[in-house]
C-alpha cells in the first residue's frame, strides 16, 4: 500500500491521493509518498506561482498582454529603476 504523508505525519493512503494531494497543494505543503515500510517513494511540491505578489496570472494572460503592446523593453525598466 502507498500512504501520503505530509511534514513527516501520515495523512491517508494512495486511495485518497487525488482529494488530499489538493487540499495540501491549495495550502502550499509537500507532500511525500512512502511504501508501508516507510521508503519514501516520490514527492509532490507545489509550484511556485508564476508571478508571486499576483498568484492567479497565468501564461496566457501574460502573452495577452505582451501581444498587446503592454509593459515596457527590459532595459526602459532597468533605466526607470535608476539602473544603467
Amino acid at each position: 500500500m502507498v500512504v501520503l504523508y505530509v511534514g513527516g505525519k501520515k495523512v491517508g493512503t494512495w486511495l485518497e491521493s487525488e482529494q488530499r494531494v489538493q487540499e495540501y497543494a491549495a495550502s502550499n505543503q509537500e507532500v511525500e509518498l512512502r511504501d508501508d515500510t516507510g521508503k519514501v517513494l516520490g514527492r509532490f511540491v507545489p509550484a511556485e506561482p508564476l508571478c508571486p505578489w499576483n498568484p492567479n496570472l497565468t501564461r496566457e494572460s501574460l502573452d495577452r498582454l505582451s501581444a498587446e503592446g503592454c509593459g515596457v523593453p527590459l532595459a526602459e525598466f532597468w533605466k526607470r529603476m535608476g539602473v544603467e
